[in-house]
């Protein structure tokens, strides 16, 4: 299963507290659309292909400037570089002029496919790696018509078609000589050489900003605020989810930290944003325990996991009881 970006975390955590106004909300949609279509390419990919095949998602590269790229996947012979669609209706690009259900779309997904492809190919270059790059546009709504003239057909690929390069990748790796580097060396020198953090983060939020949202424990399974606290459970009162209180109190800090990203995390700042359901002194119990103090004292703070929004899963790195 692919974890969302960060972008779309902050923007379902701001919706969930009422933080989000229209164009907001509508970027929102615009996301979690995005994101559904990318992991139905990586659970497509993961069906048909191979185990030994490696994948990055939402990569940022810093190779001639930057680039973003849906879903690169390193096989034994190659990369391939593709950049998922979920649109709906009927997609049609001719004569160099894209239109969704009859109206004129500037953006040129075939161009950005290309500029993509060129980075990772200058990439492969700066590495050594002799496999072959290629470049996809998946169209992976299985009710969407599509409709592609002229040299952007060859890019462009419905989910049978997807099947079939795949198909043809292994077959490719069966018949020729593998790239002198394996899918995970390539995976691991991508990650550690060329993968920058997205450029383009959302705002970090000031306290003031975040004292107009809507404070308090918020539930993971049906989003509502209406969370009981006993000794050490948190149990909501509308779908009876339940988590341990630790959980539940470490959970909604990393949101807090993720909303305010740029700034440390202070235990006063915190305990307003969990609605004052959480005494003082177990809010600083929990952040000591989970969280990396960088001063004590009158001025206490400690690290923010969101700190440069690393591509991180907020709740991994923490030993807390479950």
């Amino acid at each position: 299963m692919l974890e969302k970006n960060l972008e779309l975390q902050y923007l379902e955590i701001m919706q969930g507290r009422n933080g989000l106004n229209e164009k907001e909300q509508f970027n929102l949609k615009l996301q979690q659309r995005g994101f559904l279509g990318e992991s139905e390419l990586y659970e497509l990919l993961l069906k048909h292909g191979q185990r030994d095949w490696a994948f990055l998602h939402d990569l940022w590269l810093g190779v001639g400037g930057t680039s973003q790229i849906d879903l690169l996947l390193v096989s034994r012979s190659g990369i391939l570089v593709l950049d998922a669609k979920n649109y709906e209706g009927h997609y049609s690009h001719i004569n160099g002029q894209a239109m969704i259900n009859g109206k004129r779309v500037n953006h040129d997904i075939f161009t950005q496919l290309n500029r993509s492809v060129e980075k990772v190919r200058e990439m492969c270059k700066q590495l050594g790696y002799n496999g072959t790059v290629k470049g996809r546009v998946v169209f992976v709504n299985p009710d969407s018509q599509l409709q592609v003239e002229g040299a952007a057909a060859e890019l462009a690929l419905n989910r049978a078609g997807l099947i079939g390069l795949v198909q043809q990748v292994y077959e490719s790796e069966v018949i020729s000589m593998p790239a002198n580097m394996t899918p995970l060396q390539m995976q691991k020198l991508i990650s550690e050489r060329y993968r920058i953090k997205n450029p383009y983060p959302p705002k970090s939020l000031s306290v003031e900003e975040v004292s107009q949202l809507k404070a308090g424990l918020c539930c993971p399974e049906c989003s509502s605020f209406e969370v009981e606290l006993s000794r050490y459970k948190a149990t909501c009162c509308q779908c009876g989810h339940m988590e341990s209180k630790e959980r539940a109190i470490v959970r909604t800090i990393c949101e807090y930290g993720l909303l305010t990203h740029e700034r440390v995390l202070r235990s006063t700042e915190v305990q307003v944003f969990l609605g004052n359901q959480v005494p003082f002194h177990y809010v600083s119990k929990n952040l000591s325990k989970n969280f990396q103090q960088l001063m004590t004292g009158r001025y206490s703070h400690y690290e923010n996991p969101s700190t440069g929004l690393k591509d991180i899963t907020l709740l991994k790195k923490y030993n807390f009881k479950r």
